[in-house]
């Protein structure tokens, strides 16, 4: 089952990465909970990378964000958008200048299975970075 994990995963990075959206890699969890959820992505358009940590809680989705963004200055939000399609705010920062560096937490009400992706985005709308969760993770049940 893990080999089928990296194997989906290594696909969806490659596919990502094909289709310009940048990639995002999943790996295991490295906290207490041995089935925390943890994305890296960049985007080579927007040169935004990202590593993402997200833990179920009981009442939904710890999420840890580091972000390193060139673009800036600018107001970003990170946004999780559930299988369902509905979207949460999870975040939201300024970035002063390039090469800028941020650590933000925040948490959505959807458990990490119902999450199909996490987007980095400006204020303005603009999609900066996108880290897709894994359907077949098995964090929070099924996908």
């Amino acid at each position: 089952a893990r080999r089928r994990l990296w194997g989906a995963a290594v696909a969806a990075v490659l596919l990502l990465g094909a289709a310009g959206q940048g990639a995002a890699l999943l790996a295991p969890g490295t906290g207490e909970d041995p089935a925390a959820l943890t994305l890296r992505g960049r985007d080579p358009a927007t040169g935004v990378a990202a590593t993402l940590t997200a833990d179920e809680r009981g009442w939904g989705t710890q999420v840890g964000l580091e972000v390193r963004d060139p673009g800036g200055p600018r107001v970003c939000e990170l946004v999780a958008v559930g299988r369902d399609g509905g979207e949460q705010t999870v975040a939201s920062w300024s970035v002063r200048g390039e090469r800028d560096r941020v650590t933000v937490e925040g948490g959505a009400a959807d458990r990490p299975g119902e999450i199909r992706r996490f987007e980095v985005r400006a204020t303005d709308g603009d999609r900066l970075l996108a880290l897709p969760v894994p359907g077949d993770r098995g964090v929070g049940g099924p996908g």
